[in-house]
């Protein structure tokens, strides 16, 4: 993530590009392999939202009532903070060729990282779907956070038109030429994380969001 750049990413962790976007027809010497269908999401390093998305966020707290005797209430005690949740919608076009081969490779990219491994096949079967980072807004907002995909959904409206995608004048698919396209994320910190980097009061002073700890 970098400071100049506040737009809304999904992106693959530094070094897991591959296994995120797949291996790139570069990379990639059997020829029966078709077309790299997210190649234009390696051009922008991720899944960029082109136009700025509704985005619902925030924080729900755990917390357990202990019934006191000859009280007038209970009294509550802290349990734990859930897991944070970030919804995020937002509209695709495709008004040329360009932007139409972006939102198919956004449609694979979401549908790809919500699968787990799996297959006679693989030999990375049994891995979870992989753990992605968010960024966008600076880094006091989503300073690349890590996450998983959810859920995920695209609207197909039936008073849209569709447009043709064709890689190397092969046919590949049609995609509406204006869609909202809806995510679901769950914040993915690890337990070791929390022990080893973080602390309440660099938090609130803002040091762990200038050293890009993916805190929120």
């Amino acid at each position: 993530m970098t400071m100049n750049d506040i737009r809304v990413k999904i992106r693959a962790v530094p070094g897991q590009e591959n296994l995120v976007y797949g291996i790139s027809n570069s990379e990639n010497s059997d020829a029966s392999i078709p077309a790299d269908i997210m190649a234009p999401l390696r051009v922008t390093n991720g899944m960029l939202f082109p136009y700025t998305p509704q985005i619902r966020w925030g924080n729900d707290n755990d917390y357990q009532s202990l019934g006191l005797v000859h009280a007038n209430s209970d009294y509550s005690y802290f349990i734990r903070q859930n897991q944070m949740s970030i919804n995020i919608s937002g509209e695709f076009t495709a008004q040329n060729d360009r932007e139409a081969r972006y939102l198919l490779a956004s449609i694979h990219f979401l549908s790809s990282n919500s699968k787990m491994r799996f297959g006679a096949k693989d030999p990375n079967r049994g891995l979870p779907p992989p753990i992605l980072l968010l960024s966008g807004y600076g880094r006091f907002i989503f300073p690349d956070i890590p996450v998983l995909i959810k859920s995920w959904s695209i609207d197909y409206s039936n008073i849209v038109d569709n447009v043709e995608v064709r890689i190397d004048d092969i046919p590949y698919a049609y995609v509406p030429s204006k869609t909202t396209i809806t995510v679901d994320l769950l914040v993915q910190k690890r337990p070791i994380d929390y022990l080893k980097d973080f602390n309440l009061d660099a938090f609130r002073s803002g040091e762990l969001f200038l050293q890009n700890k993916g805190f929120r």
